[in-house]
């Protein structure tokens, strides 16, 4: 027995190793002064009202196009309806978008009609505000949260801060552990969260058995992860404020996050983004067909349940940024 537990160790030590020296630090300069970060607090409210209401308005949208026509209203942006693979003039394959065209002849093959599929899939955009606009949208789960924080932030008279976080997370490759870095700069606080710490070795040996070669970042590292948030404070390229608060709360929602007017998380070092409000998810999924009932979708805050959020792992551990004053 000690000869594959010495083995084990090696290779865990190999990989937090490796895992550390492959944290790079984030491309650009981000800082807030005290005015912007003193504003940013009073208008929490105003944020959290503009974030909430766009996320829920997502939602219903989504269900309407469902409930109504059987497809939804949001494409996934990494999906097969926005992406197809071509062989380029290299002789090597590479993706590229789906032309508007072939965008309707996708929804005519679900049985629509030519006029809907024009409809869904318009020569020019229409405003989505409009009463009359049927224009299908993108959607992702960085796309979602980014999209909604810029209302809330909007809402609240501080455009502005927003266009700077986001030109931080623009250059950071639209990544949700830089979304988090950039909203931790302005008074946010960051928090580990696994709701079992006693099984994160387990759930690393399951996901490298269910996806060899850990595809598009799919493995968590949640043991790696977590002995570097308890001995350093780091999360891959984040700073942990509070490592503990947000740990070993089991198949429920644990209390602070259900008494978060608003939050922001990433799972598995940032291969999933969700956010939501007062325990509630609401996230978008970028690859799901137009069929899909769950491309955007809500649900609490319990990844230690069989059903709980956030949708589309099983996701065991992640960080969380929840607003400054909370």
């Amino acid at each position: 027995m000690l000869a594959p537990r010495y083995g084990f160790a090696v290779v865990f030590v190999t990989l937090f190793a490796s895992l550390q020296a492959t944290a790079a630090s984030y491309k650009g300069e981000l800082a807030f002064t005290p005015e912007e970060k003193a504003a940013h607090v009073l208008g929490l409210s105003k944020i959290t009202e503009g974030v909430t209401s766009c996320l829920n308005g997502e939602l219903e949208r989504h269900k309407y196009f469902m409930e109504r026509i059987g497809i939804s209203a949001f494409y996934g942006e990494q999906g097969s309806f926005n992406l197809k693979k071509i062989i380029g003039p290299d002789g090597k394959e590479i993706t590229v978008r789906t032309t508007t065209e072939e965008k309707r002849a996708q929804i005519r093959e679900l049985g629509f009609e030519e006029s809907l599929a024009r409809q869904l899939v318009p020569d020019v955009a229409c405003k989505i505000s409009e009463k009359k606009c049927n224009m299908l949208q993108p959607t992702s789960c960085i796309g979602l949260a980014n999209k909604c924080l810029r209302v809330g932030f909007e809402n609240a008279g501080q455009g502005e801060i927003w266009k700077k976080l986001h030109a931080y997370v623009k250059a950071n490759g639209v990544a949700g552990d830089a979304l988090l870095d950039g909203l931790q700069k302005l008074g946010w606080k960051i928090y580990f969260w696994a709701p079992n710490a006693r099984l994160l070795p387990q759930y690393d040996l399951e996901e490298r058995r269910n996806y060899p070669g850990n595809p598009r970042g799919a493995w968590g590292q949640h043991a790696l992860s977590y002995q570097a948030v308890t001995t350093k404070g780091r999360y891959y390229r984040n700073t942990v404020d509070d490592g503990t608060s947000l740990v070993n709360f089991g198949a429920s929602t644990p209390d602070l996050v259900r008494r978060a007017p608003l939050f922001v998380g990433i799972a598995h070092l940032g291969y999933h983004v969700f956010s939501g409000s007062y325990g509630q998810i609401v996230e978008g999924h970028s690859a799901r067909p137009l069929s899909d009932n769950n491309t955007v979708e809500s649900e609490p805050f319990n990844p230690g349940a069989e059903n709980g959020g956030p949708h589309g792992g099983p996701f065991r551990s992640g960080i969380m940024a929840l607003p400054p004053t909370f």
